[in-house]
């Protein structure tokens, strides 16, 4: 298990808070900052090295995917 630190990024670009996440890979960290990212966008790092930064706003796939097995009459 590797540490990681998200890091909640308010709208001036500072800080808000960060969160001390335990994870296998890069990868499952980046899922799950993704899952913690509603209102504001999240750094996550690794140490001194950054991993990612996830943006809180949806992306086109996301919105697609949501809307699929929606009807439109």
């Amino acid at each position: 298990m590797a540490d990681y630190r998200a890091f909640y990024v308010g709208s001036n670009g500072n800080f808000l808070k960060s969160v001390h996440l335990e994870c296998m890979s890069d990868d499952t960290a980046i899922r799950k900052v993704r899952q913690l990212a509603k209102s504001n966008n999240i750094e996550l790092w690794s140490g001194p090295r950054m991993v990612a930064m996830v943006d809180h706003r949806p992306t086109l796939r996301s919105i697609m995917l949501g809307l699929r097995g929606l009807t439109i009459a």
